[in-house]
């Protein structure tokens, strides 16, 4: 199925004021092969200093999480999610360490991880979440729920473009910052993370992952979004 939509905006008043609100993506011209990484990511320094703020926000949160009722517990680790999509599988792993997961992306694993992710085994499950370290240049961490292990990892392949395992969006209402995806779930954004999701865009490849920052019992997941290298806390409603 191409990631064809109709045209659409939906305009939304607010008092009187009108602002766009909910917004189609259209036909994308990429046919096959995998999601380019970063097509359309700010610059460093600004990334750098989004995660920062990120970073300090988790450290103040880390004596005051709350457990969530949408508990989805695997194995010797446990952590929290409103849809399932946030369980990934190690199908492919290389020499160097480097792990490739089901919907066909690719993420480069620290060297001195390597050795960790070596042993996994495609039945594993695993989930995506931030790294909040200040002095690393590792954007996220992957968790394996069967042993619990955790290696720090980039992302330098996004999945195949209209994979069977590949979620999209299909709509964003930027007033409510609210984003669809293409198999029918429904996501409510932190307002934290607004003025990220106000650069997403229709048609944009997400990779669906935990957050552990704050406000987490409240937003459990984070959408990854490949064409900006960036990502937001959300909480599906649908």
């Amino acid at each position: 199925m191409l990631r064809k939509f109709s045209s659409l905006v939906l305009m939304g008043v607010c008092g009187a004021v009108a602002t766009s609100a909910l917004v189609f993506g259209q036909e994308s011209t990429q046919l096959q092969g995998n999601v380019a990484v970063g097509s359309r990511a700010e610059p460093s320094e600004v990334r750098i200093a989004a995660e920062k703020v990120s970073a300090a926000l988790a450290k103040a949160n880390n004596t005051s999480k709350k457990k969530n009722t949408a508990l989805l517990a695997r194995g010797a680790g446990i952590h929290y999610t409103t849809h399932p999509g946030a369980y990934h599988s190690p199908v492919g792993i290389s020499l160097m360490g480097d792990v490739e997961l089901e919907d066909g992306s690719v993420w480069q694993v620290s060297p001195v991880d390597a050795a960790i992710t070596r042993s996994w085994m495609p039945s594993d499950l695993v989930v995506i979440t931030p790294n909040h370290s200040w002095f690393s240049s590792y954007q996220f961490k992957i968790t394996n729920q069967n042993t619990g292990q955790a290696v720090l990892a980039n992302l330098t392949l996004g999945p195949i473009y209209n994979g069977l395992y590949t979620r999209w969006i299909t709509a964003i209402d930027y007033y409510y910052s609210v984003v669809y995806l293409d198999d029918g779930s429904v996501w409510n954004m932190s307002t934290w993370d607004s003025g990220t999701v106000d650069k997403w865009e229709p048609n944009d490849t997400v990779i669906i992952g935990v957050s552990d920052g704050l406000f987490s019992s409240t937003h459990p997941n984070i959408l990854i979004n490949v064409n900006m290298l960036n990502y937001a806390a959300g909480v599906t409603t649908f």
